[in-house]
Order: C-alpha cells, then structure tokens, then sequence
C-alpha cells in the first residue's frame, strides 16, 4: 500500500542533524539547505523544531494521517500551534510577496 503524498516529508535523522551541525558551526541555514538539497522553508523548518523541541523529529506528522479523523486531528493539532506574532509576519509581508512575483514573471523569488 502506498500513501499518497502530503506535505510532510520525512527527511532522514542524518540529513537533520547535519543541517543542525552546519548551522552550529557558523554555515547560514540557506548555503546548508542548498547543500543538502532542501528547500530553505524546510530547512528553516528543520532548525525551528530543533530549538524548540531539542530534537529534529516532527511531531505533528509522524506518518501520513490514513482516515478523515486522523488528518482532522492533524490539522487541528498543527493549527493549535500556530503563533499569532508569526502569522501576522507573514500577511504584513505578503504585499512584498506579490510584487516580487510581478517581478519574475511568476518566476523564482528570494522568499
């Protein structure tokens, strides 16, 4: 049986802890992400849940949800957790967000 694809790809603890390691050591999240292969938000991702939490491993979705009430409970777990401050980063850079996709053409942005 094969699960259909969600947003919450595992990395493996390897690739985790040596994202964190190269950030330890001075490397910027970015040039690490890069060298790694993911993308910057997953990287980003990656180091957020490691300060939080102490560890790299993603506890709202340890696997893929396998029935409605499991993705239900998934997404309200994960909304629970939202932090109203970031949100508010996030709507307030949005007009940046527009205009730099204007700029490209639909093209690639630096955000």
């Amino acid at each position: 049986m094969t699960h259909p694809k969600t947003s919450c790809r595992q990395h493996s603890p390897a690739t985790k802890y040596w994202l964190v390691g190269a950030v330890e050591a001075g490397e910027s999240v970015s040039k690490a992400a890069t060298q790694l292969g993911l993308s910057d938000s997953t990287a980003h991702d990656i180091i957020k849940n490691f300060l939080r939490q102490g560890n790299t491993e993603n506890k709202h979705c340890p696997h893929p949800p396998t029935n409605v009430e499991g993705l239900k409970a998934a997404v309200h777990a994960a909304w629970e957790e939202l932090d109203v401050a970031d949100v508010d980063k996030h709507i307030l850079h949005m007009p940046d967000r527009i205009t730099a996709i204007f700029q490209t053409r639909g093209g690639h942005t630096h955000f």
